[in-house]
């Protein structure tokens, strides 16, 4: 399923990108400012976490959040290596 959404004519590396399972659109740059957020907050409910409720609920935020939006991030960059790849007016400015 192709997660570009919609190119960005000033940046194209940073399209707007439809996230899997249908959790809206976001732009990619900010997706991955969110994944980053993310790990961080993982990281400090790790340094809390005492019990299997607490990991529980770290494990289910990992699936659920944070391998989705992973998942979201590397499609768009395979979409845009397809459209560099394929060339033309839509592939200006795409790096490898």
């Amino acid at each position: 399923m192709p997660v570009l959404y919609k190119l960005n004519p000033e940046d194209p590396m940073d399209p707007q990108v439809a996230i899997i399972g249908g959790a809206g659109t976001v732009s990619l740059k900010l997706l991955e400012k969110r994944i980053q957020g993310r790990i961080q907050d993982l990281y400090t409910s790790s340094q809390s976490a005492h019990d299997e409720q607490d990991w529980e609920i770290i494990q289910y935020r990992t699936k659920i959040h944070l391998l989705n939006d992973l998942d979201t991030v590397v499609e768009a960059y395979k979409e845009l290596e397809q459209l560099r790849q394929k060339g033309g007016p839509q592939s200006r400015g795409i790096k490898k």
